[in-house]
């Protein structure tokens, strides 16, 4: 997790940058349960179930830390992850890169912020604006995306949080201050 939002003093909005990959949910093989359990035709609140119980009980402790330490008037929570395939997505069935692209609103430095006003994958794949896709590759789009936001319910739901985090993924090396900036300026809600 990265805190950013000043330079000493009280800031107004503070950026708690939550790495989906490294901190959030316990275990590197949790998305290939996911992938198991959807293949296997299991409901996505099955598969909801499933991140509640991975969430690191140690992210809420340090998000309460974070918070008594004090130093904003505002924590924004964010969740950050690497997902190349839902920037540049690697066809299995046409043997094609395809560039994704989403609201033109969502795409910064290379890197896709989905607003907290989005609760599901169906959502996301409604704001789809890019090359036109075979209904099987939507399809392992939108199961990507729903394991994600399924994961993001869940740290949301641990953390207590009132609003769902803004969520940026990423294909490259995370830029956490760049990201974090992009975050505060561009009010996506």
């Amino acid at each position: 997790a990265g805190v950013f939002g000043g330079d000493g003093g009280e800031v107004g909005v503070m950026v708690v940058l939550l790495d989906l990959d490294k901190c959030c949910i316990f275990g590197n093989d949790v998305n290939d349960i996911g992938v198991a359990m959807q293949w296997l035709n299991r409901s996505n609140p099955d598969v909801a179930n499933l991140y509640r119980l991975l969430v690191n009980p140690a992210l809420s402790r340090a998000y309460k830390a974070i918070k008594d330490q004090g130093g904003a008037r505002h924590y924004e929570v964010s969740i950050y992850t690497r997902r190349q395939l839902l920037v540049h997505y690697t066809s299995q069935f046409r043997e094609e890169r395809i560039e994704l692209r989403w609201d033109p609103e969502w795409h910064r430095h290379d890197q896709v912020y989905i607003p907290s006003s989005i609760k599901t994958g169906e959502q996301v794949m409604d704001k789809y604006q890019g090359p036109k896709l075979l209904p099987e590759e939507e399809m392992d789009i939108l199961r990507s995306l729903q394991r994600l936001l399924c994961a993001r319910d869940a740290i949301k739901e641990a953390l207590r949080l009132c609003y769902h985090p803004v969520t940026v993924i990423t294909a490259n090396e995370k830029e956490c201050v760049r990201t974090t900036e992009d975050i505060v300026e561009s009010n996506l809600d």
